[in-house]
Protein backbone atom coordinates (compact mmCIF):
# COMPACT_ATOMS: atom_id res chain seq x y z
CA UNK A 1 0.00 0.00 0.00
CA UNK A 2 1.31 3.93 -0.25
CA UNK A 3 2.73 5.69 2.50
CA UNK A 4 0.47 8.40 3.94
CA UNK A 5 2.95 10.96 2.63
CA UNK A 6 1.73 10.09 -1.00
CA UNK A 7 5.18 8.93 -2.04
CA UNK A 8 5.09 4.86 -2.96
CA UNK A 9 6.00 2.00 -0.71
CA UNK A 10 8.13 -0.70 -1.26
CA UNK A 11 7.49 -3.49 -3.08
CA UNK A 12 9.30 -7.11 -3.76
CA UNK A 13 8.54 -8.36 -7.43
CA UNK A 14 9.68 -12.15 -7.98
CA UNK A 15 10.50 -13.36 -11.77
CA UNK A 16 11.32 -9.95 -12.60
CA UNK A 17 13.39 -10.91 -15.18
CA UNK A 18 10.68 -12.20 -17.36
CA UNK A 19 7.98 -10.73 -19.43
CA UNK A 20 5.04 -10.17 -17.08
CA UNK A 21 7.79 -9.79 -14.30
CA UNK A 22 10.27 -6.67 -15.64
CA UNK A 23 7.27 -5.17 -16.64
CA UNK A 24 5.69 -4.82 -13.68
CA UNK A 25 8.79 -3.83 -11.93
CA UNK A 26 8.41 -0.45 -14.35
CA UNK A 27 5.43 0.23 -13.71
CA UNK A 28 5.56 0.18 -9.98
CA UNK A 29 8.54 1.96 -10.03
CA UNK A 30 6.91 4.85 -12.16
CA UNK A 31 4.21 4.76 -9.50
CA UNK A 32 7.01 5.58 -7.09
CA UNK A 33 7.75 2.39 -5.52
CA UNK A 34 11.63 1.41 -3.98
CA UNK A 35 11.47 -2.21 -6.21
CA UNK A 36 13.44 -5.29 -5.15
CA UNK A 37 13.58 -7.32 -7.82
CA UNK A 38 13.69 -11.41 -8.18
CA UNK A 39 14.94 -13.90 -10.76
CA UNK A 40 17.41 -16.74 -12.10
CA UNK A 41 19.46 -13.29 -13.81
CA UNK A 42 19.78 -10.06 -12.94
CA UNK A 43 16.82 -7.75 -12.93
CA UNK A 44 17.27 -4.57 -14.45
CA UNK A 45 15.22 -1.72 -13.91
CA UNK A 46 14.41 -2.50 -10.55
CA UNK A 47 16.26 -0.77 -7.41
CA UNK A 48 17.84 -3.97 -5.94
CA UNK A 49 18.55 -6.93 -7.62
CA UNK A 50 17.95 -10.35 -5.78
CA UNK A 51 19.52 -13.24 -8.22
CA UNK A 52 18.55 -16.91 -6.90
CA UNK A 53 16.86 -20.09 -7.25
CA UNK A 54 13.35 -19.88 -6.04
CA UNK A 55 13.29 -23.88 -5.48
CA UNK A 56 16.98 -23.78 -3.51
CA UNK A 57 17.01 -22.63 -0.03
CA UNK A 58 14.20 -21.14 1.74
CA UNK A 59 12.13 -18.76 -0.18
CA UNK A 60 11.66 -16.65 2.84
CA UNK A 61 15.22 -15.30 2.96
CA UNK A 62 14.21 -13.44 -0.26
CA UNK A 63 11.50 -11.50 1.86
CA UNK A 64 14.32 -10.76 4.38
CA UNK A 65 16.68 -9.40 2.34
CA UNK A 66 14.32 -7.48 0.24
CA UNK A 67 13.02 -6.09 3.54
CA UNK A 68 16.58 -5.32 4.93
CA UNK A 69 17.88 -3.44 2.09
CA UNK A 70 14.87 -1.49 1.36
CA UNK A 71 13.39 -1.32 5.07
CA UNK A 72 10.33 -3.38 5.33
CA UNK A 73 7.50 -4.26 2.52
CA UNK A 74 4.57 -3.18 1.53
CA UNK A 75 3.91 -5.31 -1.44
CA UNK A 76 4.75 -8.24 -2.98
CA UNK A 77 3.97 -9.18 -6.45
CA UNK A 78 4.69 -13.37 -7.10
CA UNK A 79 5.33 -13.60 -11.04
CA UNK A 80 7.55 -16.34 -11.27
CA UNK A 81 6.51 -19.52 -12.68
CA UNK A 82 6.63 -21.48 -16.08
CA UNK A 83 8.04 -24.34 -16.97
CA UNK A 84 7.97 -26.93 -20.04
CA UNK A 85 4.92 -28.78 -20.86
CA UNK A 86 5.00 -32.66 -20.95
CA UNK A 87 2.66 -35.29 -22.09
CA UNK A 88 0.47 -36.59 -18.94
CA UNK A 89 1.04 -39.99 -19.76
CA UNK A 90 5.06 -39.52 -19.64
CA UNK A 91 5.25 -37.31 -17.13
CA UNK A 92 7.60 -38.58 -14.31
CA UNK A 93 7.07 -37.40 -10.47
CA UNK A 94 10.29 -35.24 -10.44
CA UNK A 95 8.67 -33.37 -13.54
CA UNK A 96 5.47 -32.89 -11.69
CA UNK A 97 7.21 -31.89 -8.26
CA UNK A 98 9.71 -28.71 -10.19
CA UNK A 99 6.61 -27.75 -11.79
CA UNK A 100 4.14 -27.46 -9.31
CA UNK A 101 7.30 -26.23 -6.47
CA UNK A 102 7.55 -23.26 -8.73
CA UNK A 103 4.23 -22.55 -9.97
CA UNK A 104 2.59 -22.96 -6.36
CA UNK A 105 4.49 -24.38 -3.66
CA UNK A 106 6.91 -21.38 -3.20
CA UNK A 107 4.11 -19.03 -2.99
CA UNK A 108 3.35 -20.54 0.76
CA UNK A 109 6.62 -19.32 2.19
CA UNK A 110 7.08 -16.29 -0.04
CA UNK A 111 3.11 -14.69 1.03
CA UNK A 112 3.84 -16.10 4.86
CA UNK A 113 7.04 -13.85 5.13
CA UNK A 114 5.82 -11.13 3.68
CA UNK A 115 2.65 -10.82 5.83
CA UNK A 116 4.55 -11.47 8.50
CA UNK A 117 6.03 -8.28 7.91
CA UNK A 118 3.18 -6.61 6.31
CA UNK A 119 0.37 -6.97 9.16
CA UNK A 120 3.69 -5.41 11.90
CA UNK A 121 3.96 -2.85 9.35
CA UNK A 122 -0.05 -1.98 9.61
CA UNK A 123 -1.01 -3.53 5.95
CA UNK A 124 0.00 -4.60 2.44
CA UNK A 125 -0.80 -6.29 -0.28
CA UNK A 126 -0.04 -9.31 -1.66
CA UNK A 127 -0.52 -10.53 -5.69
CA UNK A 128 -0.02 -13.70 -7.30
CA UNK A 129 0.15 -14.06 -10.83
CA UNK A 130 -2.23 -17.37 -11.76
CA UNK A 131 -2.74 -18.51 -15.64
CA UNK A 132 -5.83 -18.75 -17.22
CA UNK A 133 -4.41 -22.74 -17.11
CA UNK A 134 -5.31 -22.87 -13.66
CA UNK A 135 -9.05 -22.60 -14.86
CA UNK A 136 -9.34 -24.20 -18.37
CA UNK A 137 -7.14 -27.32 -18.93
CA UNK A 138 -4.07 -26.95 -21.38
CA UNK A 139 -3.23 -30.14 -23.20
CA UNK A 140 0.43 -30.89 -22.46
CA UNK A 141 0.50 -29.06 -18.97
CA UNK A 142 -1.46 -31.22 -16.62
CA UNK A 143 0.99 -30.03 -13.57
CA UNK A 144 0.90 -26.44 -14.38
CA UNK A 145 -2.99 -26.53 -14.76
CA UNK A 146 -3.37 -27.78 -11.42
CA UNK A 147 -0.36 -25.35 -10.07
CA UNK A 148 -1.69 -22.62 -11.16
CA UNK A 149 -5.20 -23.55 -10.18
CA UNK A 150 -4.13 -24.23 -6.61
CA UNK A 151 -2.05 -21.00 -6.47
CA UNK A 152 -5.33 -19.18 -7.01
CA UNK A 153 -7.20 -20.67 -4.01
CA UNK A 154 -4.02 -20.42 -2.39
CA UNK A 155 -4.49 -16.71 -2.87
CA UNK A 156 -8.45 -16.41 -1.66
CA UNK A 157 -7.27 -18.21 1.92
CA UNK A 158 -4.60 -15.77 2.79
CA UNK A 159 -6.96 -12.80 2.13
CA UNK A 160 -9.83 -14.57 4.06
CA UNK A 161 -7.13 -15.48 7.24
CA UNK A 162 -5.33 -11.68 7.07
CA UNK A 163 -7.83 -9.37 5.54
CA UNK A 164 -8.79 -8.39 9.29
CA UNK A 165 -5.23 -7.58 9.89
CA UNK A 166 -5.18 -5.50 6.84
CA UNK A 167 -3.51 -7.57 4.42
CA UNK A 168 -5.12 -7.88 1.37
CA UNK A 169 -4.58 -10.78 -1.59
CA UNK A 170 -5.79 -10.97 -4.88
CA UNK A 171 -4.78 -12.86 -7.76
CA UNK A 172 -4.10 -11.92 -11.52
CA UNK A 173 -5.36 -14.11 -13.85
CA UNK A 174 -3.98 -13.78 -17.33
CA UNK A 175 -4.64 -15.60 -20.34
CA UNK A 176 -2.09 -15.29 -23.41
CA UNK A 177 0.42 -12.64 -22.98
CA UNK A 178 3.13 -12.06 -25.72
CA UNK A 179 6.03 -13.08 -23.70
CA UNK A 180 9.14 -14.93 -24.10
CA UNK A 181 7.36 -17.83 -22.08
CA UNK A 182 4.46 -18.12 -24.90
CA UNK A 183 6.96 -17.95 -26.96
CA UNK A 184 8.08 -21.56 -25.64
CA UNK A 185 5.55 -23.05 -25.89
CA UNK A 186 5.86 -24.20 -29.23
CA UNK A 187 2.42 -23.76 -30.88
CA UNK A 188 2.47 -24.15 -34.98
CA UNK A 189 1.19 -21.50 -36.66
CA UNK A 190 -2.19 -23.05 -37.49
CA UNK A 191 -2.89 -23.27 -33.84
CA UNK A 192 -1.97 -19.81 -33.03
CA UNK A 193 -4.24 -18.68 -35.69
CA UNK A 194 -7.05 -20.71 -33.98
CA UNK A 195 -6.09 -19.53 -30.56
CA UNK A 196 -6.27 -15.96 -31.73
CA UNK A 197 -9.77 -16.75 -33.35
CA UNK A 198 -10.84 -17.50 -29.83
CA UNK A 199 -10.16 -14.21 -28.37
CA UNK A 200 -12.33 -11.21 -28.91
CA UNK A 201 -9.56 -8.95 -28.71
CA UNK A 202 -8.40 -10.36 -31.61
CA UNK A 203 -4.79 -10.41 -30.37
CA UNK A 204 -2.92 -11.33 -27.75
CA UNK A 205 -1.86 -9.82 -24.40
CA UNK A 206 0.70 -6.99 -23.38
CA UNK A 207 3.08 -7.40 -20.47
CA UNK A 208 1.64 -3.39 -19.58
CA UNK A 209 -1.36 -4.79 -19.24
CA UNK A 210 -1.20 -7.04 -16.54
CA UNK A 211 1.65 -4.60 -15.16
CA UNK A 212 -1.25 -1.72 -14.76
CA UNK A 213 -3.55 -4.78 -12.67
CA UNK A 214 -1.00 -5.43 -10.40
CA UNK A 215 0.10 -1.55 -9.70
CA UNK A 216 -3.53 -0.60 -9.60
CA UNK A 217 -4.03 -3.99 -6.73
CA UNK A 218 -1.53 -2.77 -5.02
CA UNK A 219 -2.81 0.77 -3.76
CA UNK A 220 -6.49 -0.42 -4.83
CA UNK A 221 -9.21 0.18 -1.88
CA UNK A 222 -8.74 -1.77 1.07
CA UNK A 223 -12.12 -3.80 0.56
CA UNK A 224 -10.75 -5.25 -2.75
CA UNK A 225 -9.38 -8.50 -0.95
CA UNK A 226 -9.86 -12.14 -2.18
CA UNK A 227 -10.33 -11.58 -5.73
CA UNK A 228 -9.01 -12.55 -9.06
CA UNK A 229 -9.37 -10.46 -12.21
CA UNK A 230 -8.99 -12.21 -15.67
CA UNK A 231 -7.21 -10.57 -18.19
CA UNK A 232 -7.64 -13.04 -21.11
CA UNK A 233 -9.01 -10.49 -23.65
CA UNK A 234 -12.47 -12.35 -23.42
CA UNK A 235 -10.90 -15.00 -24.51
CA UNK A 236 -12.47 -17.54 -21.53
CA UNK A 237 -16.06 -16.30 -21.73
CA UNK A 238 -16.31 -16.34 -25.86
CA UNK A 239 -18.57 -19.74 -26.05
CA UNK A 240 -18.62 -19.61 -30.37
CA UNK A 241 -17.14 -22.99 -31.58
Amino acid sequence: MARDDGAGGVALVTGAAGGIGSAVVSGLRGAGFSVAGHDLRPSSGADLSLEGDLLVGDPRDVVRDAEAALGGLDVLVHCAGGGPGSDILETTDAQWRAIVDLNMNVAFPLCQQAARGMVERGGGSLILIGSLCGRLAWRGYAHYCAAKAGLEMLGRAFAAELGGRGVRCSTIVPGTIDTPLNDDVGMAADEQRRLLARIPAGRTGRPEEVAELAVWLATAPGFVNGASFTIDGGYSIEGTP
